[in-house]
């Protein structure tokens, strides 16, 4: 078990991401806000185009899954029976 202790040599080896903390999703968030109330008022927000892009993220996907599905996809993934998810198993 590692403890979570930043600060530790042996907690920054193995997890890679180890410099985003809460404060730093939270100031991402606050940036990314930032961006997008800026290009609101802007010509390009008139028209919906050039949107800021989001601070990327660590463990964070690049495209999200309804990007590159179909709607007819979605619909059949979500018709699947569902099943109780238990604490051992990975998604």
């Amino acid at each position: 078990m590692i403890a979570r202790q930043p600060e530790s040599w042996i907690y920054r080896a193995v997890d890679p991401d180890w410099r985003w903390g809460i404060a730093e999703h939270i100031a991402a968030i606050q940036a990314d806000n930032l961006n997008t109330l800026v290009w609101a008022k802007t010509k390009d927000a008139a028209r919906g185009k050039n949107a800021p892009k989001p601070i990327p993220r660590p463990h964070a996907p690049s495209k999200t899954v309804a990007e590159d599905m179909t709607p007819e996809e979605i619909e059949e993934i979500l018709a699947r029976p569902r099943t109780e998810v238990t604490d051992t198993e990975t998604i």
